[in-house]
């Protein structure tokens, strides 16, 4: 009668578990450096202004170009100058452990006052660089900031992927 012998390596499996054992302080401190990351890839982004616009402004309607114009007027801002507000107005919040699950969640928040605008009120942003971007905004440049938060979430995850290879490997 043949009896099959098995020899387990049990190193690489004791390896593994010490790996787990450490992986939470190892993911607190990850985390925290991703998070750092996250902000300041987000400053950076949000806050850079595009070069002058193209003129002339290829305003969505003559009742905007009066709205604006006006606007303008009242500030004291004609011809134009940018303010930078806009760009230096990004603030980025971190909310450690929402939900059950325990997520975190990075919240990009801009400090711009509110305007009136067909009954509601809105930011500045909004039109410059979030859902109701301007035509000549975007060819201007201004980046969409719906459009940085994915690409952010997705450099994110990224990230977090490749951690726990490296944390299991």
């Amino acid at each position: 009668m043949i009896w099959p012998e098995i020899f387990l390596d049990l190193d690489a499996l004791h390896a593994l578990q010490e790996r787990v054992a450490r992986a939470p302080e190892r993911a607190r401190r990850f985390a925290k450096e991703l998070e750092a990351d996250l902000e300041q890839m987000a400053l950076a982004i949000l806050g850079a202004e595009p070069g002058p616009p193209a003129y002339p402004i290829d305003w969505t309607s003559e009742r905007q170009w009066r709205y604006v114009m006006a606007k303008l007027r009242r500030e004291g801002n004609l011809p134009y100058r940018r303010t930078h507000a806009l760009s230096r107005g990004w603030r980025v919040e971190s909310v450690l452990g929402v939900g059950e699950r325990e997520e975190t969640w990075i919240v990009l928040t801009h400090d711009s006052p509110p305007v009136l605008w067909r009954g509601r009120e809105f930011q500045v942003w909004q039109f410059v660089m979030g859902e109701y971007q301007q035509f000549f905004h975007a060819v201007t440049g201004w980046r969409n900031v719906h459009e940085v938060a994915f690409d952010l979430s997705e450099f994110a995850v990224d990230q977090v992927i490749d951690f726990w290879g490296e944390v299991l490997h």
